[in-house]
């Protein structure tokens, strides 16, 4: 078969009819076949399971996963919260937030977030809700919006759409526009991205193209990768992001705006499932920003999050 759905179906349908030997032997071919997808080894019905031989698939906080050969629902909850150290006269940033991701059907299914952040001093709550939808067996729509009742620092609201499209050779290829809407003006960011995964290993590149409303393009840029190991596809992750941005900045002593900046960032990130159902979620991140305005340093963030993620 072509497709790897044809594989699941034929590794369920040997299941139902307890021929695993037969389930065994099509998941191996399928592995062969499909590197860059997650299969998982039927357990034999012995007194011990078979050792687990999974390749892996995208980052499953990106796009939709293939955890295992059946189409079984989850529903992920996380809690946790981060803070970060401003310099150059600023006060420090914090936030806190609880997120849900469910997939009802295999590559359909929605995720959330309620976050609470407080930046240069002043508090904003905002509401998140979103959906990925499979178009085609290689063709992913990603929808989303949020909400903030202060809207203070961040958009008062926002909308994504998105596709992604699975290509051969374990390529991904990715587009999308967010309108974002402040108080003090609405910036536009199209987002365009191409990943390359092979085996436990995934490389990408992400550019954004922000425009304010009455003002000239930015081009911001992130090279990122990652490595999947072990329960439920955890992975630890690098990325390097550099390149020119609108930020809603409060400068103390000035009036309040959105500032044209530059920034150079380095950050790891990552999810290390210790128990299939317990999960910790963690990132450290340094950031330098520049005021382009008049060449003067903005101020440099280093900070960290930290989250506890439930599988049920």
């Amino acid at each position: 078969p072509e497709y790897k759905y044809i594989y699941r179906a034929q590794i369920r349908t040997h299941q139902l009819q307890g021929d695993y030997d037969a389930a065994v032997a099509t998941t191996n071919e399928a592995i062969d076949r499909f590197p860059n997808s997650t299969w998982q080894v039927p357990e034999q019905k012995t007194d011990q399971a078979a050792p687990e031989q999974i390749a892996v698939d995208p980052n499953p906080d990106v796009q939709p996963a293939d955890r295992n050969n059946m189409d079984v629902p989850y529903l992920d909850v996380e809690a946790g919260g981060g803070f970060d150290y401003l310099d150059n006269n600023f006060e420090d940033w914090n936030n806190q937030y609880l997120l849900f991701r469910t997939e009802i059907r295999r590559g359909f299914g929605f995720y959330g977030r309620m976050r609470g952040t407080r930046r240069f001093g002043i508090y904003d709550t905002e509401f998140q809700l979103g959906t990925f939808i499979p178009i085609l067996p290689f063709l992913t729509y990603v929808g989303e919006g949020t909400y903030s009742p202060s809207g203070e620092v961040i958009p008062e609201y926002s909308f994504f759409n998105g596709l992604q499209l699975a290509l051969p050779y374990g390529f991904v290829l990715s587009g999308g526009h967010r309108h974002s809407e402040y108080k003090l003006g609405i910036v536009e960011t199209g987002v365009y991205g191409l990943e390359k995964y092979y085996k436990q290993f995934r490389v990408g590149y992400t550019m954004f193209q922000s425009y304010l409303h009455g003002a000239d393009t930015r081009y911001a840029h992130l090279i990122s990768g990652n490595y999947y190991y072990g329960i439920n596809n955890s992975t630890v992750g690098v990325g390097f992001s550099f390149g020119d941005e609108q930020q809603n900045v409060f400068i103390p002593g000035r009036p309040r705006g959105i500032v044209d900046v530059s920034s150079v960032g380095v950050n790891i990130n990552g999810i290390h499932w210790f128990h299939p159902e317990w999960a910790v979620t963690y990132l450290f991140s340094v950031s330098d920003y520049d005021n382009n305005t008049n060449n003067t340093d903005l101020y440099t963030k280093t900070g960290f999050q930290l989250g506890l993620r439930h599988r049920f």
